[in-house]
């Protein structure tokens, strides 16, 4: 853990506990009245990445997800906000460890775990994730149909009190999303995907592919090994598509698992999730079934307990730290109330002061020596503003051309504020404003549109006509992934190309296809080099979108390459793609290049890569890398202009 000690908004930040990919994880003490309060968790968008549109979008998705959740398996979201240019959640913490660290302890320890401690705590996480699967709008009381899609041992927490935590909802599909997975991009740890993640053919995901990663995490528990391991990850994705073959009962590396429990592991490691369990509620009850036939005096209270003893030295260092950054930051909040000097955040550090005034790193406070009573000014460290992509901004002036006191402050606001757009700042002025004669050459506009033009329209079997033509056909969006190539598409058994040949998947929008209203829907993709794609599904009329030319629905379809290999990227550049010739077409995957890891199956041969950004007219070529059948590869992306 890293030691911070900086104010952000109505937070004190504590120490760095974890940063991976695009956020940053700290602990926090509330700021209030009588300076610090409860001790929580905020999770930010690093300052580097608060222009990525996609990030921050699928940040705003997990608090949409979370915020509403209260249940005893899932962590509480407290707060959230944006200040200073970085959107960021407020949880709460949780003082234990995860999954992953108290299996390793125990088999340090002990050589095991316990098969009723791991029910328990496994039967606890299925119940959190029920809970999420179920989930309704509380408005609307439509279900979410949330998926985690990223459960693991590191995000099943236990407290040392022996409660059981599932964090992380950052990559979460729900209905209310409007994140879409990119073709190809595989999202989740590659060891405890479902094969369903992995084969988006199967059809949209739902609560069984999280209870197969579950699964996947009690196998684990039992053994102290990881289920899907392998030279590569290649092979790793190859052993859960073939789970029905590779998985071995985890009876065979430890024998003291008992056959009752062996039996719903394996159920729960089903390939085909028709035979898994019905949901995690299901699990659960299975799971709590065992545990009080296998051990009847099992008593969850006995198990904060048994974690303390495990955790006991680190549990007595880590408050001993928690308390002394927690006295630090009391002291600094105490100078600055005493003194009545606030920080004014980005200032330059003053050269051979005791305490650089604005400094936005952190600082050792236990040498510093200030005398309340000789009036020193005393700075709190305050996080810099973050620069972000300007706005613009209202500012009035006086006659003298200089900007008044209500266009400009002393020092920045460290207010949180939610997400949204800035308040509209108000003017006085004499004379009409341009808004009023906008709104009325709008109204104007209006009544021409309404009265002035029925000439054009005065015949009604001619408008008559046109409303049946858009009630009787369907315009179907079609959002094929990857785009840009050539490929033959039939909707409802007719070519999209007039003369029945391959047509263009265009690289911005969806294909457009105008076909008769039907209750069902019938689409077929061939290109070369990918798995022929052939979707048929019901419509639900009430559900289309109503367009211009008529009613509208939504369908996206991945192309799956019919033998493949992984192409590992990773680059810090946000909203750029990959443009690969496959089979002498071009092909664009769409990607956000934006600081973590992607995973994108590409057929075996040899590439001309092309990565850039046309917003920021910035390219990277790689002339040639050779994609092996099972293989995989690692590409450094730097674009430059």
């Amino acid at each position: 853990m890293q030691e911070v000690l900086k104010k952000f908004g109505r937070y004190f930040l504590l120490d760095q506990i974890a940063q991976g990919g695009m956020a940053e994880i700290f602990r926090v003490r509330q700021i209030s009245s009588e300076g610090l309060g409860r001790i929580l968790i905020i999770k930010r968008i690093g300052s580097s990445y608060g222009t990525n549109s996609e990030f921050v979008s699928m940040f705003r998705s997990e608090t949409k997800v979370m915020m509403n959740f209260n249940h005893p398996n899932i962590v509480q979201l407290q707060d959230y906000g944006e200040e200073q240019g970085q959107p960021f959640i407020a949880m709460e913490y949780v003082e234990g460890r995860s999954l992953r660290q108290l299996r390793d302890r125990f088999y340090e320890k002990t050589g095991r775990m316990p098969p009723d401690l791991v029910a328990y705590l496994v039967g606890q996480a299925a119940a959190g994730l029920h809970y999420a699967h179920v989930f309704k709008d509380r408005m609307s009381g439509q279900p979410l149909n949330i998926v985690h899609r990223d459960v693991s041992p590191q995000n099943i927490l236990v407290s040392y009190d022996g409660n059981v935590k599932i964090i992380d909802f950052g990559i979460a599909k729900a209905s209310i999303n409007s994140e879409q997975t990119r073709a190809g991009v595989i999202k989740g740890k590659i060891g405890y995907l479902s094969p369903e993640q992995i084969n988006p053919s199967v059809g949209p995901l739902d609560g069984r592919s999280d209870l197969f990663s579950l699964g996947t995490v009690l196998w684990e528990l039992l053994t102290g090994r990881k289920l899907f391991t392998a030279d590569n990850e290649i092979a790793v994705l190859r052993m859960i598509e073939k789970c029905n073959t590779t998985i071995r009962p985890p009876s065979e590396i430890n024998p003291s698992v008992p056959r009752e429990l062996e039996a719903i592991v394996m159920q729960a490691l089903a390939k085909n999730r028709d035979q898994r369990f019905a949901n995690c509620l299901e699990l659960q009850k299975k799971l709590q079934k065992f545990l009080v036939q296998f051990s009847p005096d099992f008593n969850p209270a006995d198990i904060g307990g048994e974690i303390k003893s495990l955790f006991a030295n680190e549990i007595v260092e880590d408050r001993k730290n928690l308390q002394r950054l927690s006295e630090r930051a009391q002291n600094l909040l105490s100078l600055e109330t005493l003194t009545g000097v606030r920080p004014k955040a980005g200032e330059s550090p003053e050269e051979g002061t005791s305490l650089d005034r604005g400094s936005t790193g952190s600082r050792n406070f236990e040498n510093t020596q200030v005398d309340v009573r000789s009036s020193v000014k005393v700075d709190v460290p305050v996080e810099a503003p973050v620069r972000t992509q300007s706005k613009p901004q209202t500012r009035s002036s006086s006659s003298t051309g200089r900007p008044t006191a209500s266009s400009s402050s002393s020092h920045p606001s460290t207010n949180s504020r939610p997400w949204g757009p800035p308040k509209a700042v108000q003017q006085k002025s004499s004379s009409p404003s341009f808004g009023l004669v906008a709104m009325i050459s709008l109204v104007g506009l209006g009544l021409w549109a309404l009265y002035g033009d029925q000439k054009k329209n005065s015949n009604p079997n001619t408008a008559q006509e046109g409303r049946r033509i858009a009630a009787e056909q369907m315009i179907v969006r079609l959002q094929i992934s990857p785009v840009g190539g050539l490929a033959n598409i039939k909707v409802n058994g007719k070519s999209v190309d007039t003369n029945g040949g391959a047509s263009l998947i265009p690289t911005e929008g969806p294909l457009m296809v105008k076909v008769p209203f039907s209750d069902s829907i019938s689409v077929s993709v061939e290109a070369n080099g990918f798995k022929p794609i052939e979707f048929n599904g019901g419509v639900d009329s009430k559900k289309l979108i109503q367009g211009i030319e008529g009613k509208e629905l939504n369908l996206s379809l991945n192309l799956e390459p019919e033998v493949y290999g992984l192409l590992r990227y990773r680059s810090g550049i946000a909203n750029a793609s990959l443009r690969v010739e496959i089979g002498g077409q071009n092909w664009v995957y769409k990607s956000s290049l934006s600081g973590g890891t992607e995973i994108i199956k590409l057929p075996p041969g040899t590439y001309r890569l092309e990565f850039f950004s046309s917003s920021l007219n910035m390219s990277q070529i790689v002339p040639e890398v050779t994609i092996p059948a099972g293989g995989s590869i690692d590409q450094d992306v730097i674009l430059r202009k």
